[in-house]
């Protein structure tokens, strides 16, 4: 028996619920009967799960990731804000990447769950990318207009679908670079990540 996800409901209260009604394009979260220990998985065959406008506004804000891919060897999206692609988290053909209408790359990606922890000030364009709790790069991510959009898990507007897995996604509209460490040190207690 599988058991697929319908609505990835918010926990935070703001009611930011992740849903897809389409039954083909639903991830899973049980597979033969087992709860998948790496989370939500995504097929790369077109799974994703969309959620109404976010808004994000013109100030700094960060974002935890926690994810595992299967493909290593092409673009997968982890999650994408808008419909022309403004924020995206994604690999590029294996290496880590944040893109807001310029590339922050990093290393390769490593087939193990990561946790990655994003910070953008936007609109002035600098980002920050950090994996398992270590800086990886930083620098400029462009300045494409981010305001509230809609935002897409496991693919890019329907495009460059994730083949894996997405555990957690933390959205602050805020600036928790102080907070940093004490939030990825609690992901990664709730979750088995070595820092």
């Amino acid at each position: 028996v599988n058991g697929y996800v319908q609505t990835w409901y918010d926990q935070s209260g703001s009611g930011n619920d992740a849903e897809q009604s389409a039954a083909s394009s639903q991830p899973k979260i049980v597979d033969g009967g087992t709860l998948n220990s790496d989370g939500i998985y995504f097929d790369g065959a077109g799974d994703s799960l969309y959620s109404p406008s976010i808004n994000f506004g013109d100030n700094p804000n960060t974002i935890f990731t926690l994810v595992k891919s299967n493909d290593l060897a092409n673009d997968s999206f982890f999650l994408s804000l808008g419909g022309l692609k403004n924020l995206m988290w994604q690999t590029n053909i294996g290496a880590r990447r944040l893109h807001a209408g310029a590339n922050l790359s990093g290393g390769a990606m490593s087939s193990n769950q990561e946790l990655w922890s994003a910070f953008f000030d936007n609109p002035n364009d600098t980002g920050t990318l950090h994996v398992n709790g270590t800086q990886e790069a930083s620098g400029s991510i462009g300045t494409n207009v981010v305001g509230t959009q809609n935002i897409w898990i496991g693919a890019a507007s329907g495009s460059g679908p994730h083949d894996g897995w997405l555990k957690e996604i933390i959205i602050y509209n805020s600036d928790q670079s102080a907070n940093r460490p004490a939030i990825e040190a609690n992901i990664a207690n709730q979750y088995g990540i070595t820092l």
